[in-house]
């Protein structure tokens, strides 16, 4: 309804200046058309006259670094080229408000840290960015304030610490922690939770089948980038029966991981190995004194 796709069934909403909705990539974009013609394109959807547009036509250029492909039609450009065009126009374009959907993430690093360039000039020049996101890392380091919906309602507005935490708390009630499928794998680990807080004990049972001879068992970590952030195994430790208790400290920064498991034969013939068919979620802290992947004791003196 911001954007305008939708008219409210009752009330108004009102905006004080001109609005970019970048929900869609690329929506208005003609393949048939040079990527020059589609700047114009969609610079008239957007509202700009023909001349408007061509004093922003260098600039979107530039910042999409595709001058040497501007006449060519779009259906020549690769996907990450009309991404960059797109998300140009749309921040080039000389508008106030700003609503952006999950659409900061384009491109490669240095196109990124572009794209959050602008962003953080929009904030600087008190400019209004409307950030529709799932990302509570996104909403913690770029919003000031926040509103949660569930169902088209408002559940709640303030702050940025207020609201992530109670979207937090809303998925903690889902059931959804573990949905990998484990009916395939030899391997079996009970008692993982879907949310920790930082630095909580996570306590897990990792079981096989009996009759296994199991020599020596693991257990890895991952992030949400596919990293792996920590990995241990029994080593020399003696494993009797067909199961074995797995404590770790999660001394980790917010968002989603992922466990995978392995157990060893002997001589460390692999007998199964589970990859990130479990996962939970660490609560953000929303500390800003403190950021990364990792949460290390430290001090100043």
């Amino acid at each position: 309804m911001l954007a305008g796709i939708y008219s409210p069934d009752k009330g108004a909403i009102k905006t004080n200046g001109k609005l970019t909705p970048f929900i869609e990539l690329g929506v208005g974009f003609s393949p048939e058309l040079s990527g020059r013609e589609n700047v114009f394109l969609n610079g008239a959807l957007l509202g700009f006259s023909h001349k408007e547009m061509e004093g922003m036509y260098e600039s979107i250029v530039e910042f999409a670094e595709l001058e040497e492909h501007m006449d060519k039609k779009l259906k020549n450009y690769s996907s990450g080229m009309q991404v960059r065009l797109a998300f140009s126009i749309a921040v080039k374009a000389k508008n106030d408000i700003l609503i952006f959907d999950e659409v900061l993430a384009v491109g490669d690093e240095a196109f990124q840290r572009k794209c959050m360039d602008v962003f953080w000039e929009y904030r600087k020049n008190k400019q209004t960015v409307v950030l529709v996101t799932h990302s509570m890392d996104n909403i913690r380091n770029l919003c000031t304030r926040a509103l949660m919906l569930s169902d088209g309602k408002v559940e709640i507005i303030g702050s940025v610490k207020d609201v992530a935490n109670a979207y937090l708390r809303s998925n903690e009630d889902k059931p959804e922690a573990n949905s990998g499928d484990q009916s395939t794998s030899k391997i079996k680990i009970t008692g993982c939770k879907p949310v920790y807080k930082q630095n909580e004990t996570m306590k897990l049972n990792l079981a096989w089948p009996e009759g296994e001879d199991v020599k020596k068992a693991g257990v890895a970590i991952f992030n949400k980038d596919d990293r792996c952030v920590f990995a241990s195994n029994t080593g020399e430790k003696i494993i009797k029966g067909s199961a074995i208790r797995y404590s770790v400290s999660l001394n980790l920064g917010p968002g989603r991981y992922y466990l995978s498991a392995a157990i060893y034969g002997p001589k460390d013939r692999s007998i199964e190995f589970a990859d990130k068919v479990w996962k939970f979620t660490i609560r953000d802290d929303f500390n800003s004194e403190i950021s990364g992947i990792v949460r290390l004791d430290y001090a100043y003196e």
